[in-house]
């Protein structure tokens, strides 16, 4: 019954957006869910709804009206996507219901935009979710740590740049009361990270 539920639904993704998608595109998953880029909005239950529809190239978002946002695959950078944990874990299956946020799908685009998408409906996980982080995947290329003698430091990430662009992306969290934006660690900072840009062989070192 739910199978073929989800069959018609899917049908009428494809009739709906027909006009809009490519030439031998397939949608491969639909949802409904709370949507936009005000997180608060979203968690209090207040957030646009739309209908979600996935495909091998695209995610598509409709909302009241009928208008519709296409979000290619080749613009997202990053996807946030945690499923749900196998029941037998009860611990984990803890955790995950007690965090709001577990069930929220982040999508960051390269224009450094972030969609967020949440499954109605209560303890609803995105059916698209795992789909689309398959065909998103992680950037991380390693995760290193820059130590400054005394305990602190600041954990970096490195990951891949954008196809087409030349060398990696680059993500820092420093400890709690690190500031490497002022002296005197600002110094020491920029050096550790160049020598560390150098040996991961990105051309960016000394630009």
């Amino acid at each position: 019954m739910l199978l073929s539920l989800k069959r018609r639904a899917m049908a009428r993704a494809q009739r709906r957006l027909a006009t809009i998608m490519e030439p031998g595109e397939a949608v491969l998953a639909v949802d409904i869910c709370q949507g936009g880029s005000d997180l608060l909005q979203i968690l209090s239950g207040r957030g646009p709804r739309v209908h979600v529809a996935l495909s091998e190239r695209a995610l598509y978002l409709v909302q009241r009206g009928g208008r519709t946002d296409r979000l290619p695959l080749s613009e997202m950078s990053d996807v946030d996507f945690k499923e749900r944990p196998d029941p037998n874990d009860l611990v984990a299956s803890a955790v995950y219901a007690a965090d709001r946020l577990a069930r929220l799908v982040k999508i960051r685009l390269w224009d450094g935009s972030v969609v967020a998408l949440m499954p109605v409906g209560r303890n609803a996980v995105a059916m698209f979710g795992p789909e689309l982080k398959a065909r998103v995947p992680d950037r991380t290329v390693a995760e290193h740590r820059i130590e400054f003698g005394d305990g602190r430091g600041v954990r970096v990430v490195q990951q891949r740049g954008r196809p087409g662009g030349i060398g990696y992306d680059w993500n820092f969290a420093p400890d709690d009361g690190v500031d490497v934006d002022r002296e005197p660690l600002r110094a020491v900072f920029n050096q550790k990270m160049r020598q560390l840009m150098r040996e991961a062989g990105d051309p960016n070192a000394d630009g």
